[in-house]
């Protein structure tokens, strides 16, 4: 299953059997100025049955002070998410369906159909947003829920606990890079992400079982191979964003206490991950 939304959305991968001898959880441990630093590839959408999570992953949040998010979820309300979208994942002029020629656009009404999802709704979006909105509905369908998703839970679970939450990015940078996507890249990937929607099914319980075995290997395979298609996407969407992170994370001192840091699964494999930069810049990180 190739699914570049998978890096941004989901965070998933296929499932191996884990060893004695081998790591047995997406959750790497180190010691950061003083203190001790997890970080968890995220899942960001799971099913009721996914719950209870491995018990390394509870008790790295439990040890943690402050969280760490991609976004910080507990400060993002409707209003701001809606213009978010308004000012980045809308057509100005003109429907989805006249961006591609009617051969294509044939296909792409042939696979919704199929997966009983409507086009006609998502006729003035750009189609990168009307790409991650399929696979949204699509994943909803087969029983996976946001709500559930490894950083809405953690999320809820700091609020809770009121532990302090620092959030990497904005909602509005997230869209906007998505947005800067040239027009011919959008379309192509729309139509991808209908193909691989369709055929999303069983292996996705399988791809959430290989989360909790933490199977490096197979995640930068299956994800990472998703954007062979789109090198300058992967560059922008995880290449940069690790980099990025990196600095972030390095630059946090000791205020913050015991941290958990959570991102997508797909950032923390592979040779461009945020393990691996880390690393390259003196963070030790044992994989748990």
């Amino acid at each position: 299953m190739r699914r570049w939304l998978a890096g941004l959305l989901l965070g998933l991968c296929l499932a191996f059997a884990a060893t004695a001898e081998t790591p047995s959880h997406s959750l790497w441990r180190g010691t950061l100025n003083g203190h001790d630093i997890s970080i968890l590839g995220s899942i960001h959408a799971l099913r009721p049955g996914d719950y209870p999570l491995p018990k390394a992953v509870t008790v790295a949040y439990e040890q943690a002070d402050t969280v760490v998010f991609e976004l910080d979820l507990a400060n993002i309300d409707p209003e701001s998410i809606s213009a978010a979208i308004a000012s980045t994942g809308l057509l100005p002029q003109g429907s989805l369906a006249q961006l591609f020629d009617p051969e294509d656009w044939r296909r792409a009404d042939e696979l919704a159909r199929s997966m009983n999802i409507a086009l006609d709704p998502l006729a003035g979006l750009k189609p990168w947003l009307a790409a991650m909105t399929i696979v949204q509905l699509r994943m909803v369908q087969l029983g996976y829920d946001p709500e559930l998703g490894i950083d809405q839970h953690f999320t809820n679970l700091a609020i809770a606990d009121e532990k302090p939450i620092i959030g990497l990015e904005t909602l509005l940078q997230q869209l906007t890079m998505l947005d800067s996507m040239p027009a011919h890249e959008q379309q192509a990937l729309f139509l991808q992400s209908l193909e691989e929607a369709q055929e999303m099914g069983a292996g996705l319980g399988d791809l959430v079982e290989a989360w909790r075995q933490g199977n490096s290997a197979t995640l930068a395979e299956e994800l990472g191979g998703s954007f062979n298609e789109f090198p300058e996407l992967y560059q922008q969407l995880v290449i940069a964003r690790n980099e990025a992170w990196t600095g972030q994370i390095l630059a946090m001192d000791a205020s913050t206490g015991d941290l958990l840091v959570v991102v997508g699964a797909l950032h923390l494999v592979g040779p461009n991950s945020l393990i691996g930069m880390l690393e390259k810049r003196g963070l030790v990180l044992r994989q748990q």
